[in-house]
């Protein structure tokens, strides 16, 4: 008790204030702290100190005999710092704490972190291994992950981590280290690795390079046995050394041991290094100079306990120089057994002392004077914040490398493929784990996926079963996953899986094979015609992989370790990002007739001015501007850039749109009545009429109505149109109807809670990048915006950037019928995505059978031209004479158009103001066949 208040004593003298996280960046000046504890400890405190225990993060009743064996381990038995096995956030950092408050000295809490924080801890951010990080070669990457995981550690309590991986992967065999290495390159490994301490180290977290002196060049896995590397001393102080060396000239603050044993240093007598003075003293301390921390490896694994006692290992650990020993089976008789040895004179005290000090100046670096406090939003506003998971996504992306594309196909066109065969090769039975992401991912880029999984367990019969699926798909997708493993033992496919593959890697069809995890599985697979390795068999390597396959990243990695027989280091063929837009390529001479159609009506007055835009086969060949936007001198020339009121084109650029992607998501059902979304829209033959009715125009809603004169505001407006009666029984007829589209609004606002305009902008304008194309434009947009008629049904005088249309101006200029804005480059874009099939630029915004669905002629009634929102071509139609079958557009009242041939890959727009200056003109028609029908012509002849 003495004891403890004089401690009390010393850290309040020693620290001031309430410390908010686990660093103090001033050292304590008030009294030596170190040297009055270390006095004040009795040999049984000094060597729970010098060990570390390991535990579940778990909930733990206060009474359990599991909780209070950890609370005696810490305060009977005097441990020093504690690790964890893997948890969530809250179960850690709570368990830490309460671990601490039973503490009378402080626990250094510990923890492996070589990818971040969820080799420990779940729902924290997730790098790739190191092997990546050699892929890219950079050491802002390397210190901005450490960067980063030091953040997240600290704020759940750690002090120090157990990263980086300083082993030089030499070895292709390697079971254990693997892509744990930063490559092969001694200098690169060494130069990467410091970048990844200074990380840890500049934002508050020890770092602890590992496993000295160099695990690379090994084929067993040191927790099942002792590995014996045999290269000459001169090798291994030339690659294996090397970066450890650069490590401890980083100001590394800690280091640990392997247990594995060198051949061509007698003095080690076959021991492994944890347990042999050489390599610590000699080496490490009295060579390299280093000064800060030695922890062993893990001493319950293989590589000690199949030879030695645990009492016996950590006593000799101890005497070869270490200062903390890691997870020693059965802790209670370790400690005793090591104490004994100490009182026995086995262990001088000097050498307890020099580790203890040691272990209490890091205490003091951290503040542990008192017991830190459990800080829960700090927590909460760290882990996987989205800063730090970009980061780790743009890492990802960055180390994608390629290394073998025979036939060119990479990237493949996610546009231009329907079927996709996604094969998940493993080496473990049953992990469909693997293939779930990968079919998931590439199921976000092409329609339809056929996943199979080929595991040990797979049959000769099953792969031929497989093989039958080639010939429907049109690209083919394998990710083999084939990763390191403590108590594998293997590190490679199972010869009967890769004789089942051979005939599957021959099939001549677009193939991209991805290692996922160990690069070195190419040597079982010497066929493959592509081959990228992502380094990691985790999700967030298969969102990178799967990037690279459809070209939405570049790829520019260089493998970092050589395959002998197959790739060197800095191997690696390089792609360009697919920018899988609308390109420009204008071809005016090819579009002069139909431009002479558009002169000429300027010329008779039909309207002041045009704009066009026509896309054929991804490119923007025409885009081209006519006229004046008003009759009026000195009115401003239309020019590309012109805005224009798209009347009843909103019913398919904003409302169909919108809807097909509610659909698509389940949201909105086409078959039931509208009054189950709308329930005063009833009685009578009201209740057998369906949204697909009201899309179809054929629901006997009447077609229009003056509702700035029937209502008082939108409400009354709405209530008018639902006590209106049916023109018609539903089905029998089809008669075009703003009112009908205008409950289509009123029911995608019961389902989403917002209006048509915010959801056109944020589902599409927005992420296509449509920067002119919205409701309600802001007037400082005037100037560019093309007027349209003077005074009008409502006698508004010249109506200039205010919606055209009656109605949805009484809708205060947003309805689901009328009041979009845009331009003709702007709805080129939009017509793109839709000839994609619902994608652009690598995002997809619905499926391609969505889309043939909406754009199909629906037969309601039998004959009708009317697809889902859309409407088709027709003898005589607006849209002239050659559009093809399949083929879907609309237009509008003022004089805007669009129409798209998905056959032909064509879209052409067309936008006028022809109710410029009054509605009452002529000629529009002629026009819009003659316009169409040249465009067409020049590109199909």
């Amino acid at each position: 008790m003495q004891r403890l208040l004089l401690f009390l004593l010393i850290a309040l003298l020693a620290c001031s204030g309430t410390r908010q996280d686990n660093i103090v960046t001033e050292p304590p000046v008030a009294g030596d702290w170190v040297d009055s504890q270390l006095a004040s400890m009795s040999v049984e405190e000094k060597i729970g100190q010098m060990m570390l225990m390991v535990f579940r993060p778990d909930f733990y009743n206060s009474e359990s005999y599991g909780f209070k064996r950890l609370v005696r381990l810490v305060k009977d038995y005097h441990v020093g710092g504690v690790m964890f096995y893997r948890g969530m956030p809250y179960e850690v950092a709570r368990a830490v704490d309460r671990l601490q408050s039973h503490a009378d000295l402080p626990l250094l809490v510990m923890a492996d972190m070589e990818w971040g924080m969820p080799m420990r801890v779940d729902q924290t951010t997730r790098f790739l291994q190191n092997m990546a990080i050699g892929a890219i070669g950079s050491e802002e990457d390397a210190y901005k992950m450490a960067a980063i995981t030091a953040e997240e550690a600290k704020s759940i309590g750690i002090h120090v981590g157990f990263a980086p991986v300083m082993d030089v992967n030499n070895n292709p065999d390697n079971i254990i280290i693997n892509t744990r290495s930063y490559g092969e390159d001694p200098a690169a490994v060494g130069r990467l690795g410091s970048a990844f301490i200074r990380g840890l180290q500049d934002n508050g977290i020890y770092a602890t390079a590992k496993h000295f002196p160099g695990h690379g060049d090994t084929n067993v896995d040191s927790h099942l046995g002792l590995p014996v590397i045999t290269a000459s001393k001169e090798r291994i102080r030339e690659v294996e050394l090397k970066p450890f060396q650069a490590a401890v000239d980083a100001g590394v603050k800690c280091m640990m041991v392997a247990h594995i044993t060198y051949s061509a240093f007698p003095q080690m007598e076959g021991r492994p290094a944890t347990l042999d003075s050489y390599f610590i003293q000699d080496v490490l301390r009295e060579e390299m100079g280093f000064e800060g921390l030695v922890f062993t490896d893990a001493m319950d694994m293989g590589g000690i306990t199949n030879n030695y006692w645990a009492g016996e290992a950590a006593v000799m650990a101890i005497q070869s120089g270490i200062d903390m020993v890691l997870l020693p089976p059965h802790i209670e008789r370790t400690h005793a057994f090591v104490v004994k040895a100490v009182k026995e004179g086995r262990i001088p005290m000097s050498r307890i002392d020099e580790a203890v000090r040691r272990l209490l100046e890091t205490k003091r670096h951290f503040g542990l004077h008192k017991t830190p406090e459990l800080n829960l939003p700090g927590l909460e506003k760290t882990l996987a914040a989205g800063k730090h998971l970009a980061a780790a996504e743009g890492i990802a992306n960055k180390a994608i490398t390629l290394l073998r594309d025979d036939k060119n196909v990479i990237p493949f066109s996610a546009e231009a493929n329907d079927t996709a065969l996604v094969v998940a090769i493993t080496d473990v039975a049953g992990a469909s784990h693997y293939l779930h992401p990968l079919a998931s991912e590439v199921g976000r880029r092409v329609p339809f996926v056929r996943p199979f999984l080929i595991d040990p367990r797979t049959t000769e019969a099953e792969v031929q079963e497989m093989l039958t699926m080639v010939d429907s798909v049109d690209v083919v997708v394998a990710g083999v996953f084939v990763r390191w493993g403590s108590h594998k033992g293997s590190m490679a496919l199972p010869d009967t899986t890769v004789s089942l593959l051979e005939d599957f890697f021959k099939v001549d069809k677009p193939k991209a094979v991805v290692s996922f995890g160990s690069p070195y599985v190419i040597r079982q697979l010497p066929e493959v015609p592509s081959y990228l390795c992502a380094y990691g068999t985790e999700s967030i390597a298969v969102r990178a992989a799967t990037r690279a396959i459809f070209g939405e990243i570049p790829i520019e990695a260089k493998l970092p370790v050589s395959i002998p027989g197959y790739h060197q280091v800095g191997d690696g063929l390089e792609r360009q990002k697919r920018s899988m837009q609308l390109d420009t390529q204008i071809n005016d001479d090819r579009f002069h007739e139909a431009y002479a159609v558009l002169e000429k009506a300027i010329e008779e007055k039909v309207f002041p001015g045009a704009q066009v835009a026509i896309v054929e086969k991804g490119k923007l060949v025409a885009h081209r501007a006519f006229g004046h936007q008003t009759y009026y001198e000195g009115a401003p020339a239309v020019d590309e850039n012109t805005i224009y009121d798209m009347a009843s084109v909103t019913k398919v650029a904003a409302t169909t749109l919108v809807a097909m992607r509610l659909a698509e998501q389940k949201r909105l059902m086409l078959d039931i009545p509208v009054k189950s979304y709308l329930p005063d829209f009833s009685g009578g033959e009201k209740d057998s009429v369906t949204v697909r009715h009201l899309f179809t125009h054929s629901g006997g809603v009447h077609w229009w109505a003056d509702l700035w004169n029937k209502a008082e505001n939108k409400q009354g407006a709405l209530e008018y149109i639902y006590d209106l009666p049916l023109d018609y029984t539903p089905g029998d007829s089809m008669i075009y109807s703003d009112l009908g589209l205008i409950m289509i609004g009123e029911i995608i606002e019961v389902i989403t809670g917002k209006r048509i305009d915010q959801l056109a902008k944020e589902m599409y304008y927005k992420p296509l990048g449509m920067k002119d194309t919205g409701y309600q434009p802001d007037k400082s947009l005037l100037p560019r915006i093309a007027p349209t008629e003077i005074g009008g049904s409502m006698n508004r005088e010249l109506i200039h950037g205010d919606v055209h249309d009656e109605n949805t101006f009484f809708f205060d200029n947003v309805s689901s019928h009328a009041g979009l804005f845009s331009t003709a480059k702007d709805m080129a874009v939009l017509a793109q995505m839709i000839l994609n099939g619902g994608i652009y630029n690598h995002r997809r915004y619905f499926k391609p059978e969505t889309l043939q669905e909406w754009t199909s002629r629906q037969n309601m009634p039998e004959g009708s031209i009317r697809a889902l929102g859309w409407t088709t071509p027709y003898k005589r139609s607006l849209a002239g004479s050659f559009f093809s079958p399949g083929s879907f557009g609309h237009t509008g009242y003022t004089g805007t158009s669009l129409w798209i041939d998905p056959n032909r890959d064509i879209a052409i727009v067309l936008l006028t103001n022809r109710v410029h200056p009054t509605r009452e003109r002529g000629g529009m028609s002629p026009v819009r066949r003659a316009f169409h029908d040249a465009a067409m012509k020049a590109m199909t002849e």
